[in-house]
């Protein structure tokens, strides 16, 4: 699988240059389509009719379905294997190419202008080397030699390749003509078997993603699981074999180990994650599924196979758009090409996380009715030249020292006044009103016994 392998470095080198895994802008990768409609010849082992064992079957051409011969009797021959001791090259019967006379043996389908077919053919000699054309062309018109088919009798010879379908060619014939045979007679030989023209076998990837929690897609929260679901499916003409699914999970996402399930398919049932056969390989984040492990190797033409997986979504994720996809290798059989089909977009997109709220200050509602509080204010400050008031009204002294009247003299009021007297000034500086009370107080007990001691002195 060396190309694949390279095709898949070349799709993940496409992915993530377009930065697939984490994009706001989903389909970066376009995923694989196959043409459609798809279309394969019938009966091209030639099973039908069913046979006895023992000598050859002639039988008319109506009598074997899809295939019409030139022949005059309009018989074709079919063979048991076994007989003479040539085995069928599948199944258990084959057709020679000329029953009775050298006529050509043909097929019609179909067919789309521009689609590319692909045919495959078995060829052996039945006494010798033998030789025919394989040709294909316009349904009724002439058909080309794609190939000539020569082999002897000891084996059988396989003959693959592709045919494009020309422009308004809506149908197409496989034809098989005689050319030579080993015995000189043209009815005896030339042993046919396995023969197919159709679209190529060929795989789609249907991708989705559930939630677990239940909530939409486009809302995913982080911490959820999410369910990814991938139908493989062979909407091509022939069997596809090998499918191997190639899942690098994003890095926002974290796979949940022992997830893996192969709902249907050739060998359905759970997988473990451990190195025990069962095809499924886990390395970190990616993650790989052979299919068809355990069972057939093969999805044939028109069946598919599911399989499931999960993944935690991480903090990394948050309020992002993630995107998944997944490639599945496969071969071909009939042309032995190995190839490369790649999913649709599975995507996410997960909400940021809500800012936690920074509570307000909120100021004390005042009751009802309550008074309110004045704002404190600073005292007032007394200048330098200034005593403070007093909280008895009276105005006090002025700063600095004062001469007080000589001894004896009065203001010649009966009890006279209170003297002037050196009372130092007052600091104001930051004093409050009880503060002014005090001293107001102690000013008026200084005056009083000051008049006493005046008094005493004008009596002597």
């Amino acid at each position: 699988m060396g190309r694949a392998r390279a095709r898949r470095a070349a799709v993940a080198a496409v992915l993530v240059a377009g930065g697939t895994f984490l994009s706001a802008v989903p389909g970066q990768a376009a995923p694989t389509v196959c043409p459609a409609p798809a279309v394969e010849l019938v009966n091209g082992g030639f099973e039908e009719p069913t046979i006895s064992e023992g000598f050859p079957t002639t039988t008319d051409a109506d009598n074997v379905p899809g295939w019409d011969t030139t022949a005059p009797d309009d018989n074709l021959e079919l063979w048991h294997a076994g007989y003479n001791g040539v085995p069928a090259a599948e199944g258990t019967q084959f057709a020679e190419l000329a029953a009775n006379f050298a006529a050509t043996m043909s097929q019609t389908i179909a067919t789309t202008p521009g689609t590319e077919l692909t045919y495959v053919a078995r060829h052996r000699g039945r006494d010798g080397v033998d030789v025919a054309d394989l040709e294909l062309g316009p349904a009724g018109g002439s058909a080309n030699r794609v190939v000539e088919m020569s082999d002897g009798d000891d084996a059988w010879g396989t003959y693959v390749g592709s045919y494009l379908v020309p422009a308004g060619q809506t149908s197409t014939t496989l034809a098989f003509t005689p050319v030579s045979t080993s015995s000189g007679n043209p009815s005896m030989g030339n042993f046919l078997d396995g023969i197919s023209l159709g679209t190529a076998g060929c795989v789609t990837v249907d991708k989705s993603v559930t939630d677990l929690a239940g909530r939409p897609v486009d809302a995913v929260q982080v911490g959820d699981t999410v369910e990814f679901t991938l139908d493989v499916a062979n909407p091509g003409g022939a069997a596809i074999a090998g499918p191997r699914v190639l899942d690098p999970i994003p890095p926002e996402l974290g796979y949940v180990p022992g997830s893996v399930q192969v709902l249907s398919g050739p060998n359905p049932g759970p997988r473990t994650d451990a190195d025990d056969g069962d095809g499924v390989t886990v390395a970190g984040n990616r993650l790989t599924v052979d299919v068809a492990t355990g069972g057939p190797a093969t999805i044939p033409a028109g069946q598919s196979a599911r399989i499931a997986f999960r993944a935690t979504v991480l903090d990394a994720a948050a309020g992002r758009t993630v995107l998944n996809v997944a490639t599945v290798d496969y071969v071909e059989p009939r042309l032995q090409a190995e190839r490369t089909a790649v999913s649709d977009d599975a995507v996410i997109r997960v909400l940021a996380p809500e800012p936690t709220p920074t509570p307000s200050p909120t100021a004390t509602p005042t009751p009802t009715g309550a008074p309110s509080t004045p704002p404190a204010t600073a005292s007032p400050t007394a200048s330098p030249t200034e005593a403070p008031s007093t909280s008895t009204g009276t105005a006090a002294p002025p700063a600095g020292p004062t001469s007080s009247p000589a001894p004896g003299a009065n203001s010649g009021s009966a009890g006279g006044d209170v003297p002037s007297a050196a009372v130092p000034a007052l600091a104001a500086s930051g004093a409050d009103g009880v503060s002014a009370a005090w001293w107001g107080l102690a000013l008026v007990v200084v005056g009083a016994a000051l008049v006493l001691v005046a008094r005493r002195v004008g009596r002597r």
